[in-house]
């Protein structure tokens, strides 16, 4: 369970620096 959030957290920090680098 708790990787699941982990693995979640991840992709949403990932998804949140390709925008911070796009802009």
């Amino acid at each position: 369970m708790i990787l699941n959030i982990v693995g979640f957290f991840l992709i949403s920090l990932d998804h949140y620096s390709q925008i911070n680098v796009s802009s």
